[in-house]
């Protein structure tokens, strides 16, 4: 139902909307096709959809921030002293074997310079 608004000249307004009917355009009561309807639905997707990549939340993961709390620190620390007496054990395991080639090593040598 549309009355016309106080003091208006002729145009109608919509009671349920309050706007002018000739507003909305060709818009209104026009059926869509299912192609029409879904391009029309793939457009206003497009419209609105956001490149996921370029937002603060994706770009703060790639960034680390410093954290200088000493629990922080602690965890730090001792994640780096494990790291390093893994390396340790695993050099000075192999490292009897080094020296018992590089021993063995000079003793053939010095047997064949002879």
């Amino acid at each position: 139902m549309c009355v016309a608004p106080e003091g208006a000249t002729g145009e109608q307004v919509c009671s349920r909307c309050k706007c002018p009917c000739t507003a909305l355009g060709e818009e209104v009561n026009h059926i869509l096709t299912e192609v029409e309807l879904q391009q029309k639905i793939d457009k206003l997707v497009n419209d609105i959809s956001i490149d996921k990549k370029n937002t603060a939340v994706s770009k703060r993961k790639l960034i680390s921030a410093p954290d200088s709390r000493k629990s922080a620190v602690a965890v730090g620390s001792t994640g780096i002293v494990i790291l390093a007496l893994l390396l340790l054990g695993i050099i000075a395991m192999d490292a009897s074997r080094l020296v018992c080639l590089v021993h063995l090593t000079r003793r053939f040598c010095n047997k064949y310079k002879n």
